[in-house]
């Protein structure tokens, strides 16, 4: 679980995001947010990391052995060490 999910939330409200992913342990959490904005926004409670990237990579397309997240990285695996790839 996370903390300050209030403050989390209202603070995505105010910057117009309109979907949040939470962790599902922090279910209960969503009680203590006003009723306004329970309907305004959408909220994905998830277990594991798999779901999370589900949710955010939705759409998105990826060519076999293109990396994830690493900026600087190479994006061809193959020129990696094997070590380093796993």
């Amino acid at each position: 679980p996370i903390g300050g999910v209030k403050e989390k939330v209202l603070g995505a409200v105010r910057a117009g995001i309109c979907t949040v992913v939470l962790p599902k342990e922090n279910e209960a959490d969503l009680e203590d947010l006003p009723e306004d904005v329970r309907q305004e926004i959408e909220v994905h409670l998830v277990g594991e990391l798999g779901e999370v990237l589900a949710l955010t990579l939705r759409g998105a397309t990826f060519r076999e052995g293109q990396l994830l997240f690493i900026d600087d990285a190479p994006r061809d695996v193959s020129r990696l060490s094997p070590g380093f790839a796993h």
